[in-house]
């Protein structure tokens, strides 16, 4: 049994839809609560051996073009990816073990959040990574069959009509 903080982005009866969860597809979900500081934050807990990691700090950027792709999925599906691509990025960006990170080329790569992916180009040397591009996860042939299991398959032809196809 785990335990999360996440970000509730609904509430439809006993539906609830939720955001930046460290969750898998099919994790039963037991117990909710609600956040409440008063009684959940700890400001002076110390994190014992965690505490002695040491890090491996990127500087992360987002391009013009990034930022307008981040910005139109979030007023339409409150999906923040510039935030995520920072949590993810900011240490250790190439570690995929906890990560879903691909090397595409010299200095690119991607990283997936659900079925897009957020291109990024980077500097080994200065530790920086400059975020580029969104794009669909689907294929071009995926994105004409019918079959649409995570029901996103309209937004994902949306955002190519209105950024293009890279």
């Amino acid at each position: 049994i785990g335990l999360s903080c996440v970000r509730l982005l609904k509430a439809d009866g006993l539906r609830l839809e939720i955001d930046e969860a460290d969750l898998i597809d099919g994790t039963p979900v037991i117990d909710i609560k609600p956040y409440i500081p008063a009684a959940d934050s700890f400001p002076l807990a110390r994190a014992g051996w965690v505490d002695t990691q040491t890090h491996d700090l990127w500087r992360i950027t987002a391009d013009a073009a990034f930022t307008a792709q981040s910005d139109w999925l979030l007023a339409r599906t409150g999906f923040d990816l510039l935030n995520f691509a920072q949590v993810q990025l900011a240490d250790s960006p190439f570690d995929s073990t906890r990560k879903r990170v691909r090397i595409t080329g010299g200095n690119t790569a991607e990283l997936a959040y659900r079925t897009f992916r957020i291109g990024f180009e980077y500097s080994q040397e200065a530790k920086e990574i400059s975020l580029t591009k969104i794009r669909s996860g689907y294929s071009a042939d995926d994105l004409k069959k019918e079959e649409d299991p995570y029901g996103d398959k309209s937004l994902h032809r949306e955002l190519l009509k209105t950024f293009g196809k890279d």
